[in-house]
């Protein structure tokens, strides 16, 4: 009876594994994507501000349903999809704070980045604080950001302006690499906006 208990025993183990190896076997791989940052050849326009001026990038604040390591897309009856083989490579609110500071770095060369937070002894001039409030992505009908975004200056402990930023991006191809790509763009074309107004701040005459 024993012998028969250890066999039966020994039997069930080996489905366990067996099927294991199966399951692992079949389960696709997971994909990780993460935005892309500009490159230097494709900067339409460089602004001048005062040489070696320090701003600060971040915090940025995502809403909480986009806060996650799955791209999360809208259905057609909008239903939120959260991809479970399509990830993140990063967190998704440090990747958009680490992308506008090399973009800004390559709009504002003179300017010195740093990311929050940072050394509190650094004399940062101004603060840009990011606040994502939608990033709609329908894979078959194109992507939505919606950021509301500010600059604080530091020195005068004042808000500069606030401001709120939101476009269009269509998705090609229609899968989870034209939608990061199409993000991609749209956080260009923040980073633009962003830095035309810090540049317009830190060349405007005192009063």
């Amino acid at each position: 009876m024993k012998e028969r208990a250890v066999y039966a025993l020994v039997a069930i183990l080996l489905f366990v594994f067996l099927a294991g190896c199966i399951s692992a076997g079949s389960s696709p791989n997971a994909r990780f994507y993460t935005v892309r940052s500009m490159d230097k050849a494709a900067v339409a326009e460089t602004f001048s501000v005062p040489e070696g001026m320090m701003i600060a990038v971040g915090p940025v604040k995502l809403a909480d349903y986009l806060n996650r390591p799955q791209i999360v897309t809208l259905s057609k009856d909008n239903l939120l999809k959260f991809a479970e083989f399509d990830r993140w490579g990063e967190s998704i609110d440090f990747a958009l704070a680490r992308v506008l500071n090399e973009n800004l770095s390559l709009m504002l060369p003179q300017v010195n980045i740093e990311m929050f937070p940072w050394n509190l002894l650094m004399p940062i001039k101004y603060q840009v604080y990011l606040d994502v409030i939608g990033l709609d992505i329908r894979l078959d009908n194109g992507l939505v950001l919606t950021v509301q975004w500010s600059i604080m200056n530091l020195d005068a402990k004042k808000m500069e302006m606030a401001r709120r930023f939101q476009i269009t991006e269509d998705i090609k191809p229609d899968n989870y690499a034209g939608a990061v790509e199409a993000l991609s763009r749209a956080y260009a074309s923040l980073s633009a906006e962003v830095a035309q107004e810090i540049a317009a701040l830190a060349n405007k005459p005192a009063s």
